[in-house]
């Protein structure tokens, strides 16, 4: 079993192995859930997660597992968000109304 210590090494595992890209990082969804209009419980519910994953995450007290990442980034995707790269200037979030 592969043991990961946050998710910059889920990150990592994620696009060498798997091909998976996970873009979101705990600013964003801030920025992600603000420019939507939910509330945490809202993003939670959406996203088939708990209240406290959202929070903690969103605080920094925790590194959610890959697939609880997806599950947070698809249902704000489904809002109308797009999550942009990281480049030198920063990574951020797009809102269409």
């Amino acid at each position: 079993m592969i043991e990961f210590t946050n998710v910059a090494a889920y990150r990592q595992f994620d696009e060498r192995v798997l091909g998976w890209e996970v873009l979101l990082s705990a600013a964003q969804c801030r920025m992600a859930r603000a420019a939507a209009g939910l509330s945490r419980p809202e993003l939670a519910k959406r996203a088939q997660v708990s209240v406290g994953t959202i929070s903690d995450f969103e605080r920094g007290l925790r590194d959610p597992y890959t697939r609880t990442l997806r599950d947070i980034q698809d249902a704000l995707e489904e809002q109308g968000v797009t999550f942009l790269e990281a480049t030198d200037a920063g990574s951020g979030v797009r809102y269409r109304d």
